[in-house]
């Protein structure tokens, strides 16, 4: 991190002695983040100066090791009335994540707003509360995946190589892949892992490093050791970007991660927002290529165009009002699948104009839907 500002490297400091319990010392803080055992220290004093809970502690071996210290110094945070008790009645939205270090943390942090309250305050803000509630129909249990979160956020703030026991839908077993993590997604109740996987390449790339494969979970988990390097993540040869293929993986399919002290370096043209521009969702398709987006034409009918208009479904979406009351919306999209899921939950009230290939394919949909809820005798005759 030579290259990197004063900010950047404190923050990495921080990240690595949170995830150490025992801490670390000056040399092995030097060795991550890869500057002198000076400017460790002067970031260091810097932190403790901002009012960060960090000390040194001699361990049993009389090793000097740099530590958080739990109930140390604090951050000095002031908020408003106002600033308290929105915080207050927002703490809900953290509830998908209920059960990991993040929901913990928030929880420790919403109880010191309970207490700057005062119980006449929050007896108001209670009453309150209960007139807000979010609803995520479907949505994710994460309260037994909290040190898979923690890992797998580890891997991508230091950007470093995780392996990853994850079982697919289709799999009849978990298997242990190489993964590059670059972010993590939240969408529709569910956490999505974006990464590069080492075991799903599909062309041949050059590398830094020796390819390890896919195992099975029961073959063991993880490599014992991997020394600390740096490498580069393969590349297509025939890619116009040279840009590595990212795939999307549900964190509630993830049981284990063990986070290497490997290093890669990721893409610096990858961002989360770029990648999910082309889509409906989070599904991507074949392709997200703008010279291959396709243009979808949906016209909604009276009923439903005033619902759709509130609301932006997509960046690049266009709507125009038809003389009846009727709404087109049109977008341009990579693939169809989740706009045509979308769709079909206005039943009649929505029609797909183009394209023809997609209409043809919700005819034959609906076919088999009405096939489905025939009469149980009518259906045996036919």
């Amino acid at each position: 991190m030579q290259d990197s500002t004063p900010l950047q490297r404190q923050w990495y400091i921080l990240i690595s002695l949170m995830s150490r319990r025992e801490g670390l010392t000056l040399k092995e803080l030097s060795a991550e983040v890869k500057v002198d055992e000076r400017t460790i220290r002067r970031d260091l004093n810097t932190l403790r100066k901002a009012g960060f809970g960090i000390d040194e502690r001699v361990s049993e071996r009389g090793r000097k090791h740099w530590k958080i210290v739990e109930g140390g110094s604090q951050v000095p945070i002031h908020f408003t009335w106002p600033e308290a008790v929105s915080l207050y009645l927002g703490r809900q939205l953290l509830d998908p994540l209920a059960g990991t270090h993040f929901w913990q943390s928030a929880q420790t942090a919403f109880a010191k707003i309970r207490a700057m309250l005062g119980e006449a305050a929050l007896s108001q803000v209670n009453k309150a509360s209960k007139t807000f509630l979010q609803t995520i129909p479907g949505r994710s249990d994460y309260s037994t995946k909290a040190d898979v979160i923690d890992c797998l956020m580890l891997a991508i703030e230091e950007r470093r190589v995780a392996f990853v026991v994850y079982q697919s839908e289709r799999a009849t077993e978990p298997v242990s892949l190489e993964m590059y993590p670059y972010g993590i997604v939240y969408h529709k109740g569910s956490l999505y892992l974006i990464a590069h996987s080492r075991d799903h390449e599909t062309k041949t790339r050059t590398t830094a490093a020796a390819r390890t494969p896919a195992r099975s979970a029961s073959q063991g988990s993880f490599p014992s050791s991997i020394e600390p390097a740096r490498i580069a993540i393969k590349q297509p040869v025939d890619s116009p970007s040279n840009a590595p293929e990212m795939r999307i993986f549900k964190i509630d399919r993830v049981s284990d991660v063990d986070v290497q002290n490997l290093q890669f370096t990721p893409d610096a043209n990858f961002r989360l927002e770029n990648y999910f521009a082309h889509t409906f969702g989070i599904y991507q398709g074949e392709s997200t290529d703008e010279t291959q987006l396709q243009t979808i034409r949906i016209r909604f009918a009276k009923e439903a165009a005033r619902y759709v208009e509130e609301k932006t479904w997509h960046s690049s979406q266009k709507l125009t009002k038809g003389k009846d009351g009727s709404l087109v919306l049109e977008v341009q999209l990579a693939n169809t699948n989740e706009i045509k899921s979308w769709a079909l939950g206005f039943g009649p009230r929505a029609t797909i104009l183009e394209p023809q290939s997609l209409r043809q394919e919700i005819a034959n949909d609906l076919k088999q839907i009405l096939a489905n809820y025939q009469p149980a005798e009518k259906a045996r005759k036919s």
